[in-house]
């Protein structure tokens, strides 16, 4: 799979985990703007704090979204860093592989 399709797809499933994060607030009786807010507090681990008391059923699902959601958020960074980093490698290597191709053809050239 490329790159971009890797990191596309990364992508999708943060978005994804950022709405079933927002979908569960609001069954859970936030507000809309408490839901988002709440979701991205969690998934940021920035943690301040619930937005109003949870329930045993609301802890658990914030523990869940809290795992699925770093997890997914450091996949699609490290996809990210991934890409960036290869593509310099693969930069520097077909520099080499080139300036060795014309060194080899001057040297036939020469004879």
């Amino acid at each position: 799979m490329g790159q971009g399709r890797r990191l596309t797809n990364a992508l999708i499933v943060l978005v994804g985990v950022l709405v079933v994060g927002v979908v569960g607030y609001l069954l859970l009786g936030f507000s809309p703007l408490d839901a988002v807010y709440q979701t991205v507090t969690t998934v940021s681990t920035v943690g301040f704090g619930e937005v109003k008391p949870l329930s045993r059923l609301g802890m658990a699902f914030t523990i869940a979204l809290i795992m699925v959601g770093v997890s997914s958020a450091l996949y699609a960074f490290s996809v990210l860093v991934e890409g960036l980093i290869e593509g310099r490698i693969n930069e520097l290597f077909g520099r080499r592989r080139m300036n060795h191709s014309i060194a080899s053809a001057a040297r036939t050239w020469a004879w």
